[in-house]
């Protein structure tokens, strides 16, 4: 028997915010910053997908708002990989590379933050494999 779209949309979501909220959990992450690092105009929107999470419903994300979530687990991912045992402190210091700012506040500029703290972190993985 098949899984129809919107069944597989909505496991797809539950599973997005599963993880979401484990890396909010992990980088100690307010509903106002996740509004930011998905450009979600509502804090009551993260307040209602915290809660479909809790209990482990499905739900229909926005592409966009998946997209924004794949970067999230992408550069913990990436932290993983070039600073071992140092991901959620890393995200938090200032660098050097970023003007003396966190990757975390330039990640607060939304998926473009998100998309350059990826590149920088997919740019030092390779030099960890060379």
């Amino acid at each position: 028997m098949g899984v129809d779209s919107s069944q597989g949309s909505e496991n797809m979501g539950r599973v997005a915010l599963k993880v979401l909220f484990a890396l909010a959990n992990e980088w100690k992450s307010t509903n106002e910053e996740l509004c930011k690092l998905l450009n979600v105009n509502s804090v009551e929107v993260i307040d209602s997908w915290r809660v479909l999470e809790q209990n482990n419903q499905g739900v229909s994300l926005a592409k966009d708002v998946e997209e924004n979530i794949s970067h999230l687990i992408a550069i913990y991912r990436l932290t993983q990989v070039v600073f071992p045992g140092k991901e959620s402190s890393w995200i938090r210091c200032s660098n050097q590379y970023f003007n003396d700012r966190s990757p975390y506040a330039i990640m607060l500029n939304g998926k473009t933050g998100a998309e350059t703290v990826r590149s920088y972190l997919e740019a030092l993985s390779q030099d960890n494999y060379m």
